[in-house]
């Protein structure tokens, strides 16, 4: 994980506690309100002191994550394994929330188009990390001892009308990554601890967020993600900045509580409301998500498909956050296909199933009538067939959307595309890490 220094900045001495919840509780006896207002102070101070270092004249660059890069990005090493393995309780961002971090990351991404985002379907905000950096075997011990408290632990429904509630969210950064903040989460260290098991937790300042990007090249923004000389570029630096502070002045005018105390949909979590909290092992990679090398493949098949069968196709990919990753327009191609394929693809990422499993839905008497014409999605939302996610340990990690031809010709060059990839994979030993 890349290495940037976390302490408490919120201007009041907080007593250093083996929990470090405890030390808030102490630090502001137990008030909620001034809980909010030590973690707000701490995060705007956090933020100040970070563009301040991002700004100086001796910034040497991006904090790049030495796993992240390995993993996935222009120096993806295809042969490396993550040997980190981890004991962490997850709590996952409900839908309203998850569309408000695919609004930012979209906002991210046109600022910076080589920065590396987290997929929408792995995006969790850590409620305690139990250990970290260990081996399987190490985890598998540790699995034993909580299991039989596991149930009670990560079901939030025990906690009636004391679940937490995040408001005010916030990109805090720094240069290694970017994450949606919220005021503290709830605290599991002590029904951990109950059961015997040591907490090596790296988190020492309590915290509420979900982490939404990460640099994993030298070269965030555009041209050659490995010139490291764009990031050198004091302008640049100072527009990526002011693109993150535009955000913020947003996220506060538009999902904070208004004067009546009313919050926008994505503007309040409580945790729990959808799920109770993931308890996770294995190794940390933040993956699930379609590399660009893996479309390239996937369309190269698709190609290949639909030159056997004499329909010439465009052919689009998108990852896991429905963003595209690669196109090809072969020649022939119908030019009023260009947007339908780009839209199969996204309708089946985000819909988590091939466009093809609408056609009765949509129609008269469906389930689903009237969702074709409704405008879903602005209009994105397609049920002509074409589009097939790809499907990995039952996580789909991206989609693939072809156009020209029938529905069924559409469909069968779009399969030809996700067998490929994930007979690569499967060849090589490696799956959702590794696509």
């Amino acid at each position: 994980m890349a290495k940037v220094a976390i302490e408490d900045l919120s201007g009041v001495s907080t007593p250093v506690t083996s929990n470090p919840y405890d030390g808030l509780i102490q630090a502001t006896d137990n008030d909620p309100k001034k809980m909010q207002e030590r973690y707000q102070l701490h995060r705007v101070t956090r933020n100040l002191r970070q563009k301040a270092d991002i700004l100086a004249d001796n910034f040497s660059g991006w904090v790049l994550d030495e796993h992240l890069t390995r993993l996935d990005g222009p120096q993806r090493d295809t042969n490396y394994r993550d040997p980190r393995n981890c004991l962490v309780f997850w709590a996952r961002p409900p839908q309203k929330v998850k569309n408000l971090v695919q609004i930012i990351q979209q906002k991210l991404k046109d600022a910076a188009p080589n920065l590396w985002l987290m997929p929408i379907s792995n995006l969790h905000m850590t409620a305690l990390e139990v250990t970290h950096s260990k081996t399987e075997a190490e985890i598998d011990d540790l699995v034993s001892t909580l299991k039989p408290s596991a149930k009670s632990i990560t079901d939030m429904n025990s906690l009636d009308n004391r679940r937490p509630r995040l408001i005010k969210p916030m990109l805090s950064f720094d240069s290694a990554a970017l994450a949606l903040s919220f005021v503290p989460a709830a605290d599991l260290y002590t029904q951990v601890t109950n059961t015997g098991v040591h907490v090596g937790s790296r988190y020492v300042v309590p915290s509420a967020h979900l982490t939404i990007a990460r640099f994993n090249s030298p070269n965030p923004f555009e041209g050659d993600p490995l010139d490291a000389s764009v990031s050198l570029d004091i302008q640049t630096r100072r527009r990526w900045l002011s693109e993150v502070e535009m955000i913020n002045k947003w996220l506060e005018a538009e999902f904070w509580p208004d004067g009546h105390g009313r919050i926008r949909p994505g503007g309040e979590w409580i945790v729990g409301e959808e799920k109770g909290l993931d308890f996770r092992k294995g190794t940390l990679w933040y993956g699930g998500q379609l590399t660009h090398a893996a479309a390239v493949l996937a369309s190269q098949a698709a190609e290949q498909k639909s030159r056997e069968i004499g329909v010439p196709m465009n052919i689009a990919i998108v990852d896991a956050s429905l963003y595209l990753l690669h196109f090809v327009r072969l020649p022939g191609a119908k030019l009023t296909s260009v947007d339908i394929a780009i839209n199969k693809a996204f309708t089946a990422a985000g819909h988590k199933v091939p466009t093809s499993a609408y056609k009765q839905q949509v129609t008269p008497g469906g389930v689903a009538y009237g969702l074709a014409t409704a405008g879903s999605n602005h209009g994105r939302f397609t049920y002509v067939g074409g589009g097939v996610p790809f499907v990995v340990d039952g996580e789909v990690v991206g989609a693939i959307g072809c156009s020209t031809g029938t529905p069924a010709q559409d469909e069968e060059v779009a399969k030809a595309g996700v067998n490929a990839v994930l007979a690569a994979a499967a060849a090589s030993g490696t799956l959702k890490s590794k696509l």
